[in-house]
């Protein structure tokens, strides 16, 4: 590891010139065994409207939930990252129809091990 400390005042001198640099020069090593995952989920939904795309994501949304819950993951670990609804078009003799809507919602989960958990995976 090589790092270099800049200070604004003289700190020493040489050849009688005032220099505001000290640079020091040190190897190192560090090791740790991992205690956090990330862990992204995604789910999407189509259907014929908006809201009816909108409830099948929240079901399986709270699913999911219920399922981490039972795990022991607090609900602050959990949080959104990005929610969408677009529609879903095909494409019919040269004219784009309206068929659906797409619902996607993506969440984060951070996960503490405990107790080294990860290294039992």
């Amino acid at each position: 590891m090589t790092f270099e400390v800049k200070n604004t005042s003289p700190v020493q001198q040489i050849d009688g010139k005032a220099t505001n640099t000290m640079s020091v020069s040190e190897q190192g090593e560090v090791s740790g065994t991992p205690n956090i995952l990330y862990l992204t989920l995604t789910i999407a939904e189509d259907a014929k409207t908006t809201s009816e795309a909108q409830k099948q994501t929240n079901k399986k949304l709270n699913t999911i939930k219920d399922i981490l819950a039972k795990q022991t993951i607090p609900e602050k670990n959990i949080t959104s990252t990005n929610i969408s609804l677009s529609p879903k078009y095909q494409r019919e003799d040269s004219k784009q129809l309206l068929i659906g809507y797409t619902s996607t919602h993506s969440i984060r989960v951070k996960i503490i091990a405990e107790n080294n958990q990860f290294e039992k995976a």
